[in-house]
């Protein structure tokens, strides 16, 4: 391959014809295209959400307030209302229990080495 390529007949360049040309500032940019700006949708979302339940008067009664920023707006909601006290000890009671299951999770984590 190499020797193909050492022993073929040279070509003769042909010299071109120099075209000519204007001379071309320099100090001229090309004119900017300017777009409005817009703010992409989904780039900044915000959620703030509370949940309030509460004794009182022997009743049992729950305050809800929700903001959120989506889409360029604000929006916010509240509400209020009263539950069963049934379920009100339920929903304590399953509270407890997941809280003390997490406990126990973090314990084993820590102390699962030491203890055998």
């Amino acid at each position: 391959m190499k020797w193909e390529l050492d022993h073929q007949p040279q070509q003769q360049l042909q010299p071109q014809p120099q075209q000519r040309s204007e001379p071309v500032r320099q100090d001229v940019w090309p004119p900017v295209q300017q777009f409005p700006f817009t703010m992409p949708s989904g780039l900044v979302t915000f959620r703030y959400s509370s949940t309030e339940v509460f004794s009182q008067d022997g009743q049992v009664h729950v305050k809800m307030h929700e903001t959120r920023y989506q889409d360029g707006r604000l929006s916010s909601q509240e509400c209020e209302g009263s539950i069963n006290r049934d379920a009100y000890q339920r929903m304590v009671s399953e509270a407890q229990s997941q809280f003390l299951n997490q406990m126990f999770g973090v314990a084993r984590l820590l102390l699962g080495p030491f203890i055998r």
